[in-house]
């Protein structure tokens, strides 16, 4: 028997992982029952790379997509998110600025949502952080990360600064649609930046399945035209008491499950792994430190001039968010490595040697079965990996192909 899952493996380091197998998903089995379920839901096709639409299957009234909240917890949420919600890095910057408890809504738009069960929390165990100089920045080609907290975007001005991609915020649970988002996701495109969508995960309100679905049909698509970045899960601390404290009152083999349906399907629906964004204290905190997505790309989040230790599971990032004070609009962030290497990340360029070696193993082990995926490249270290029926393999320039979850 060979059984060695591939969301055990870094996307930077080739072999087995140290987590067993037994306890991990077989992502090939998942990724077939997402086809089959995607192929009912009306949400667009893989490669696709929507504009924000509606979502594609009417919610019942008063109640949205897929939720799970009861209707009072519902009305909370919203009165909550309003009409912002929550973005990408909001709870480090919380507690950078002096650790408070409450996150304050837009002038005008209700009361502030105070959380004091997730700062006593996460006060306990966040190592201390220092703010990164708003003029430096990190090594690597500069971006910036919005959401409609930043509204309309000089992004010919973020261009001459030297901002060369963008994640935009699109989605958050299935109760919220960024208003800002198309205008943002075109106005970077527009002036030569890579872009993508990023969704805000609320995973105590509905399942991953739901959320990569609403996700995908409100902007979340990928496709590899050159200027799309892979879709961007933002999985952190939770900004809502409503839903709980800092892990949304949900158990790490609950957390690491939920990520895992939003994974499978955003693979089913786009033929691409979605980037995980998060903090390595909130990983440890909440997923048990696991080590089940580093073929995943990484978005790390460390407001400091030095990284600090990646998240179980990663032993390095692909794109690092080191400031949320400039000095761009937003918070600024860094993709590790070149402007080459950056295009073929969007583009999921696959080497030659890549789709020579992969397609040899399969010749060699006919047990695979057909593909379920293209082959899809850009993990940390110039990795690509292929899904079929009967097992997963991965390829690296330093390890050639080899199989890594099969029976």
């Amino acid at each position: 028997m060979r059984r060695r899952s591939c969301l055990a493996l870094s996307s930077t380091v080739a072999g087995p992982a140290t987590v067993p197998s037994a306890s991990l998903p077989n992502r090939s089995s998942a990724v077939a029952a997402n086809l089959a379920a995607a192929s009912t839901t009306g949400t667009p096709a893989a490669f696709s790379s929507p504009v924000p639409s509606a979502p594609a299957v009417p919610a019942p009234p008063g109640k949205p997509l897929g939720s799970t909240l009861p209707a009072d917890t519902l009305r909370k949420l919203k009165n909550a998110q309003g009409p912002f919600g929550a973005h990408l890095g909001q709870g480090l910057k919380r507690l950078k600025e002096g650790l408070s408890a409450t996150v304050s809504a837009p002038t005008g738009t209700g009361s502030p949502v105070s959380n004091p069960v997730l700062m006593t929390r996460a006060t306990a165990v966040l190592p201390a952080v220092s703010a990164a100089p708003t003029a430096w920045m990190a090594p690597g080609v500069q971006g910036l990360d919005v959401s409609g907290w930043q509204g309309s975007v000089d992004w010919q001005s973020q261009w001459n600064q030297g901002a060369r991609f963008a994640y935009t915020k699109a989605t958050e649970g299935t109760t919220y649609i960024s208003s800002a988002f198309g205008s943002q996701y075109t106005g970077a495109a527009d002036v030569g930046m890579i872009r993508g969508a990023y969704h805000f995960a609320l995973p105590s309100e509905s399942s991953g399945a739901d959320q990569a679905r609403f996700f995908v049909s409100n902007g979340g698509g990928w496709s590899p035209d050159g200027v799309t970045l892979p879709p961007l899960l933002d999985i952190e601390y939770n900004p809502y008491s409503s839903l709980g404290d800092t892990c949304y009152n949900m158990s790490a083999g609950q957390m690491v499950g939920w990520i895992q349906d939003f994974v499978n399907t955003m693979v089913a629906l786009t033929g691409r792994l979605p980037a995980i964004y998060t903090t390595t204290d909130w990983w440890s905190q909440c997923t048990g430190n696991s080590a089940a997505f580093g073929a995943d790309p990484l978005h790390i989040a460390s407001y400091s001039t030095s990284v600090g230790p990646m998240p179980n599971g990663w032993n390095s990032y692909n794109v690092w968010q080191y400031s949320s004070a400039g000095p761009f609009v937003g918070d600024s962030d860094a993709f590790n490595g070149s402007s080459s290497d950056l295009a073929s990340f969007a583009t999921n360029d696959v080497p030659a040697a890549a789709a020579e070696q992969i397609q040899a193993a399969v010749t060699a082990d006919p047990g695979l079965g057909s593909a379920t995926s293209p082959i899809i490249c850009g993990l940390a270290g110039g990795g690509c990996y292929q899904i079929f029926e009967g097992g997963v393999i991965h390829w690296s320039p330093a390890t050639g192909a080899h199989i890594t979850d099969g029976a």
